[in-house]
């Protein structure tokens, strides 16, 4: 697979570069010069194979690094994921059952394993990569819904909303991606009126945010917004742009201050103890079904376990942390 970069499409470079490079030579990040496609009749074809299979398949297909599914086992554990119901077409994806309690160690692990390297962080398209490959071995799941579904999550950089709208593009049956957006954050008035315009130039703009430019409107306008951010001027786009951008995305502002009432809520409602991270994006998407009436059926991605919030979780739901450590170890 060839790549070109969020900056210049004509420009090309091999997959070991985007593999082991977080950005090119131009200053621009690595993104696939063509996103292959899978038809419904391979999709449905990867449920006669392993979780640890599939996921080798795919990063394979984006790099060549010949991983084998006793590669991705080794990284993952016996165990990789749990689908939970926590309520009327909602499912929880839980990605952290590691050692770790973290699927971001997991994906670290996946990284240096693909790379030959020890201790490295994923290199940006390598991350969305990794993604990419866990939601395709997700799909083949056990408890995966047979309809296409949402998905609901949070990200601080963007780049898991990116991973799912590529994933949606190879032909995997998504549906809108909720993505939980902070306050104040620039990135929704982006996607909702055509206008970034940070509280502080001296804020970095989220990495998925340029690659999502250059993916959907190109890579002539990525420029254009990048010389906006050199020169701190606010970056806006019109009506029709906005659209292409945004397509498929339904962002919402979820505020810290809502995340322990969610965490509560969805406790003594559902006995699920979910992590604050998993809150944002459950706010998310109860607030897009209060807006539009729609109940899709909507995945919400889990990537860390409770867990590493007892402190806060026992705040929320009134249980003492000892309980609660029971009840986590219980999983």
């Amino acid at each position: 697979m060839l790549y070109v970069t969020t900056r210049s499409d004509t420009d090309h470079y091999t997959a070991n570069r985007a593999l082991m490079e977080m950005r090119a030579p131009d200053g621009g990040l690595y993104l696939p010069m063509q996103i292959p496609c899978w038809s419904p009749e391979q999709i449905q074809d990867m449920k006669n194979h392993t979780f640890f299979e599939n996921f080798a398949q795919i990063l394979n297909g984006f790099f060549s690094v010949h991983l084998s599914d006793w590669d991705v086992k080794i990284c993952f554990g016996r165990n990789p994921i749990a689908m939970v119901s926590v309520g009327p077409r909602i499912s929880v994806a839980e990605f952290w059952h590691s050692l770790d309690s973290s699927y971001q160690a997991v994906a670290k692990r996946i990284y240096n394993k693909m790379s030959g390297s020890v201790g490295d962080t994923p290199t940006h398209w390598a991350s969305i990569a990794i993604r990419i490959a866990a939601l395709f071995a997700l799909f083949a799941e056990d408890g995966f819904p047979e309809e296409s579904v949402d998905i609901a999550l949070t990200s601080d950089s963007l780049d898991t909303p990116i991973a799912v709208w590529y994933a949606r593009r190879m032909g995997l049956p998504l549906g809108k991606i909720h993505y939980a957006c902070n306050e104040n954050d620039a990135v929704w008035d982006l996607l909702q009126r055509g206008m970034y315009a940070p509280q502080s130039w001296e804020q970095e703009p989220p990495s998925g945010l340029e690659l999502l430019i250059a993916a959907t409107l190109g890579a002539k306008e990525t420029r254009r917004f990048l010389d906006c951010l050199g020169k701190k001027t606010p970056y806006s786009i019109d009506p029709e742009q906005v659209k292409k951008l945004s397509q498929g995305i339904s962002p919402s502002v979820v505020g810290k201050r809502r995340v322990s009432q969610i965490i509560s809520s969805v406790y003594h409602g559902h006995k699920y103890l979910m992590d604050p991270y998993t809150a944002l994006a459950y706010g998310c998407l109860q607030d897009y079904r209060a807006t539009t009436g729609e109940a899709k059926h909507t995945l919400l991605l889990a990537d860390r376990s409770p867990q590493l919030y007892v402190q806060s979780l026992s705040q929320a739901t009134g249980i003492s942390r000892e309980k609660l450590q029971d009840l986590i170890n219980q999983k």
